[in-house]
């Protein structure tokens, strides 16, 4: 087993397995689906490398002020602990309509076109 530390700190490990022998259609008898549901769950991963190797993690659209913010997650992921995901979700989505609506809707126009015109702007070091 090879701990494996991703871009927005979750954990993986990468483990081999060595000397098991095993008839090919054993894991996926259990289910008629299963051979779909296990190339889906591939194809995922596969986006997810995608996305880490393309610098598309939440620090990354961040540093480039694409988002404004990232909600912490709970221990183990958002799915581990949905409730307390919720209250985070609610809690960001308060404070955020707090800050527009002390804007009049022109200044938010005004604001949301800067931040648009802004997207794809560097300098060059």
């Amino acid at each position: 087993v090879q701990p494996l530390h991703m871009a927005d700190s979750r954990n993986y490990a990468r483990m081999q397995l060595a000397g098991v022998l095993l008839p090919a259609d054993a894991l996926l008898a259990a289910c008629p689906d299963s051979a779909q549901a296990l190339d889906a769950a591939l194809d995922l991963g596969r986006i997810c490398l995608a996305a880490e190797a393309m610098g598309i993690t939440a620090e990354r659209l961040k540093s480039l002020r694409l988002i404004d913010e990232i909600l912490p997650e709970p221990l183990g992921g958002a799915h581990r602990d949905v409730q307390a995901t919720l209250e985070t979700v609610k809690g960001a989505l308060l404070r955020h309509l707090d800050l527009l609506t002390a804007l009049s809707p022109t200044e938010r126009l005004a604001q949301r076109a800067q931040r648009i015109d802004s997207f794809g702007v560097f300098r060059v070091a």
